[in-house]
């Protein structure tokens, strides 16, 4: 008890003017009830939050509070003893509501990221099943296919340009056509490099633009 009414003074130096208020409106509960003093209790409560203080600070300026009151009321030690209960509750009130409004808070943001979570999920799938089309459709061509950036450097490929490059399809994204050459053995003429990279921002400039 005496640790209790130690850190009451302490909190006393925080916030005085809570300490001020909070004895007498005790008091006049603890003699008259009513609501009014109920009503301080919860308007003290709230200036606690504002002020910092947490539940344990209440209940340090809460006990100095009665040890002053219980000098100057009647003893009847059960009525008091429920009315500082009643009083106490109801300063505490904000506190409740402030964690509860806390938890629901924590609550909606926990089910927006699962519905987040779950969008990104159904996106990934989407973009993965029609990644999936494309490739068996492009794998089905005849044709030599293969898809290169504006700097003409392999994005992708099809089997068959694969194997006219003798290059496994799923390692030609970064290569140039001079990598490749000279994968195969080959001497690339470096004019013909040179125009391939000339060509391909040309013909992607005129698609945007045309």
């Amino acid at each position: 008890m005496n640790d209790t009414i130690e850190k009451a003074a302490e909190i006393s130096t925080l916030a005085p003017v809570l300490l001020d208020e909070y004895a007498p409106a005790l008091e006049s509960y603890l003699l008259d009830g009513g609501e009014e003093p109920l009503l301080k209790a919860y308007e003290l409560g709230r200036k606690a939050i504002v002020a910092g203080l947490g539940v344990l600070d209440v209940v340090a300026i809460h006990q100095r509070a009665l040890v002053e009151a219980l000098t100057r009321t009647p003893e009847d030690s059960a009525r008091v003893a429920k009315a500082s209960e009643e009083f106490f509750s109801e300063c505490l009130a904000p506190f409740e509501m402030a964690i509860r409004g806390f938890q629901e808070t924590s609550a909606t943001l926990r089910q927006l990221n699962e519905t987040l979570e779950r969008q990104v999920a159904e996106r990934t799938d989407a973009v993965r099943k029609s990644e999936h089309r494309y490739r068996t459709l492009v794998e089905g061509l005849p044709q030599k296919v293969f898809l290169k950036d504006t700097n003409s450097v392999y994005v992708s490929c099809n089997g068959n340009c694969g194997r006219d490059l003798k290059i496994n399809p799923d390692e030609i994204a970064g290569k140039t056509d001079k990598e490749i050459e000279a994968n195969r053995g080959k001497q690339f003429d470096p004019q013909i490099a040179d125009l391939f990279c000339q060509i391909r921002p040309d013909l992607i400039s005129q698609q945007e633009t045309g």
